[in-house]
């Protein structure tokens, strides 16, 4: 290890000094020796005795690393120290400039479809369409054989008598191309004409669920135009064995070509076809179905009839009518 000569000279000096006192020499020094005594770089670490030197012999601060050889220095480098404690957190960053738009990424897969959606409200009723095409129902062709292929027959009462006539008859009912023609009759009271329906025979009485027709009648007089009008009668064979009929009017809007649904009417019970103290009227047909009188009954025919109430110069036009939705046009 190499000092600086001038704090080495100090250190001689004192050592000589020291030395000569050891002795015992009588000779007293002169003077004492300094640094200017000493020439440079004439002393090295061989003058100096080992251990007679220490740290506070030197200067703080006087040596630096500049003054160590290359192997002294590199001994007194030391080793990396442990990793320190993690700091705390710093305070949050502004906020950074917004990033540039991304490109299109590429379509994704198509979804599953999504549940139904309920049904949305009831629209408003639309205007009435334009007449079809002639059907191909054989009724509609307006010759007897269609009439009665279709399961219809017709009638009318001839007086004296009266008697049942089967069949058309002129001035009593009629096919024409506006349909079925009734009358007219001159005493309604004592004429008439029908059509029966084979189509619902030996069915129960709850199998006939809807029943419309679509008529128009007339009578001279105001009492034959109130009450004189069509009627339809369900005739029935009970479950005791005995019989019935039921009977629905179709009075008022005369002279006027109408739809009518007689199930909407007041029903009478008419087994004799005139009416008997005993005979009950109830306000509809359901009614009629909720009397177990009728839970078992069985039909034998259904019938519409126009006369034999009053009215003069009683007369109608059948144009259609309707069984559980079948319908039969009779127009030409």
């Amino acid at each position: 290890m190499h000092l600086r000569t001038k704090r080495l000279a100090l250190v001689a000096v004192t050592s000589v000094a020291l030395v000569t006192a050891a002795s015992g020499s009588a000779v007293a020094a002169k003077r004492l020796l300094t640094g200017a005594d000493i020439a440079n770089n004439s002393l090295t670490g061989a003058d100096i005795k080992a251990g007679t030197v220490d740290g506070s012999d030197i200067k703080p601060g006087s040596v630096s690393a500049s003054d160590l050889d290359k192997k002294a220095a590199t001994a007194l480098d030391g080793k990396d120290g442990a990793k320190g404690d993690k700091g705390d957190q710093g305070d949050k960053g502004d906020k950074g400039d917004k990033g540039a738009d991304g490109k299109d990424g590429s379509n994704g897969a198509k979804g599953a479809d999504g549940a139904k959606g309920a049904d949305g409200a009831k629209g408003d009723k639309g205007d009435k369409g334009d007449t079809g095409p002639a059907g191909d129902d054989a009724a509609s062709e307006l010759n007897a054989a269609a009439f009665t292929a279709a399961g219809f027959t017709s009638y009318h009462y001839s007086n004296p008598g009266p008697v049942v006539v089967q069949g058309f008859g002129a001035g009593n009912i009629e096919l024409t191309a506006d349909g079925i023609k009734f009358g007219p009759f001159a005493d309604g009271s004592s004429k008439g004409a029908g059509i029966t329906y084979s189509g619902l025979n030996n069915l129960p009485l709850t199998a006939l669920t809807s029943l419309s027709y679509e008529m128009s009648y007339d009578a001279d007089d105001a009492g034959g135009r109130a009450s004189a009008g069509p009627y339809v009668r369900i005739n029935l064979k009970l479950a005791g064995g005995g019989t019935d009929v039921l009977v629905m009017h179709g009075n008022g809007d005369a002279g006027q070509m109408v739809t009518r649904w007689p199930f909407q009417n007041p029903v009478r019970q008419n087994p004799t076809g005139t009416e008997e103290p005993g005979d009950v009227t109830y306000p509809n047909m359901a009614a009629v179905r909720a009397d177990a009188k009728y839970a078992d009954a069985v039909i034998t025919n259904v019938r519409l009839n126009l006369g034999f109430t009053n009215g003069t110069n009683l007369r109608g036009t059948l144009r259609s009518i309707e069984f559980n939705g079948k319908e039969f046009d009779f127009e030409g």
